[in-house]
């Protein structure tokens, strides 16, 4: 179960690096935020990858040996899976904001056609709005991300660790 947990966020994970990427050669208006995030969150998509590899690895080795020999125990799986479940949730909220924000920039768009002159002023303040709106959540995301990270860096030493005492 933690294996097929662990693996749908890798593929969450690997699909939203995928789509930032394509964001970030896309638009002009915070590429550099963009790449970065889609930077990080592609790392964060290997460490999920590597934990998956050690995991697998570990279970294919306790069932050579009879079932005597497990390095990583129950409780670090639940750590892994605890953090994956982190990690699911900060991609899926940023995949949330940039479909929140696209709303916000066609509704914009919508309203700048029929607007008279006086107006458009409102339009282009209330697109800067949404573009802050956007910057903020993904730094907190950013952020929020950062400290996934260092978790699964932590439990990935921690369990290469294991793997050689056993």
């Amino acid at each position: 179960m933690e294996s097929l947990s662990l693996s749908t966020t890798i593929d969450v994970t690997l699909d939203l690096a995928s789509d930032l990427d394509v964001r970030a050669s896309t638009r002009h208006m915070g590429d550099a935020m963009i790449a970065t995030l889609a930077s990080r969150v592609g790392s964060t998509a290997f460490l999920l990858r590597s934990l998956q590899k050690l995991l697998v690895e570990d279970f294919s080795h306790n069932i050579d040996t009879g079932g005597n020999e497990r390095a990583i125990k129950p409780a670090g799986i639940e750590t892994v899976a605890a953090i994956a479940a982190q990690c699911e949730i900060i991609c899926r909220t940023i995949i949330a904001n940039f479909i929140k924000a696209s709303v916000r920039d066609r509704k914009g768009k919508q309203e700048a056609k029929g607007v008279e002159m006086a107006r458009l002023a409102t339009v282009i303040i209330a697109k800067k709005k949404a573009t802050s709106w956007l910057r903020t959540r993904l730094e907190t995301s950013q952020t929020q991300l950062e400290l996934v990270r260092a978790k699964l860096l932590v439990v990935l030493q921690v369990f290469n660790l294991a793997k050689l005492q056993v």
